[in-house]
């Protein structure tokens, strides 16, 4: 898949549902997609599950801050729109989003499902915008990245990463 595609997709997804205003309200957007979502207790490193063998089902564990369930379950969408035909069941640990496969960008399923998060929970016209409001947000210090997280509902590592990737760099 490649990543303008997963930008289009999220674009038309967005514009599709109305969620087009912070935070990006991910849950009707798994309701548009007729997923429903369940928060369990679930062992600590597994973040999410994506299961579709009936009806499709995301569970989020119930025990994670609200912007950890949020990117799990725009992670499990991504998941559900490129790779459920490939297994009913898949399971999302932490260990996944930081090993040595991810960083080497060897495991491109994860890859595709955290590109599709990012730009669902943070599309790249609205981070531009809010990054506009700033003078000069070229020398961006980790306050405004945290601001940004913040309006967004995300972490402040996952802000961190989309915007380097959007190109923006900061001291």
């Amino acid at each position: 898949m490649q990543k303008q595609s997963i930008q289009t997709i999220t674009s038309n997804l967005l514009n599709s549902t109305g969620c087009n205003e912070l935070p990006i309200d991910v849950n009707k957007i798994a309701s548009y997609l007729n997923v429903t979502i369940y928060a369990i207790e679930l062992p600590e490193d597994i973040s999410g599950i994506l299961d579709v063998r009936t009806e499709p089902i995301i569970l989020i564990n119930k025990e994670h801050v609200l912007p950890r369930q949020r990117f799990s379950i725009a992670h499990e969408l991504g998941h559900y729109q490129f790779h459920h035909l490939l297994g009913i069941i898949h399971v999302d640990k932490k260990s996944y989003y930081r090993n040595i496969k991810s960083t080497q960008g060897l495991d491109i399923i994860e890859i595709e499902a955290n590109q599709f998060a990012a730009n669902l929970l943070m599309p790249e016209d609205l981070i531009r915008n809010e990054l506009e409001k700033y003078e000069d947000f070229i020398d961006m210090d980790e306050d405004i990245v945290a601001i940004m997280a913040a309006k967004f509902n995300v972490s402040v590592t996952a802000m961190g990463f989309r915007i380097h990737n959007l190109g923006y760099s900061w001291p």
